[in-house]
């Protein structure tokens, strides 16, 4: 998420989009086919419920080309998003 201030100019790393992570991401799988990827999520986009969360972690892998995501936070609210992600079968990176 850190794409958002060193790349895009953004102010915070809150302002940072599903988008822009898929946008980016997908570059860099372009540039480096062969590389393990972890891709943040993005503020609030794993925050709100089950569904949102599960869905945004699968765009980031199917989309962006990541072999993991990464979470902010060790909050035990955390740990939801955690299983619903794993339970997909999608490794997790926590931060």
């Amino acid at each position: 998420d850190s794409l958002g201030m060193v790349v895009l100019g953004y102010d915070s790393t809150l302002k940072v989009t599903m988008e822009d992570m898929i946008t980016h991401s997908a570059a860099v799988r372009r540039g480096a086919p062969d590389k393990y990827i972890i891709t943040d999520m993005p503020y609030m986009s794993y925050h709100l419920d089950s569904r949102e969360t599960r869905v945004n972690a699968s765009r980031l892998v199917r989309e962006g080309g990541a072999n993991a995501v990464k979470l902010e936070g060790g909050a035990n609210s955390r740990l939801q998003a955690i299983r619903d992600i794993v339970d997909m079968e999608i490794p997790v990176c926590a931060h």
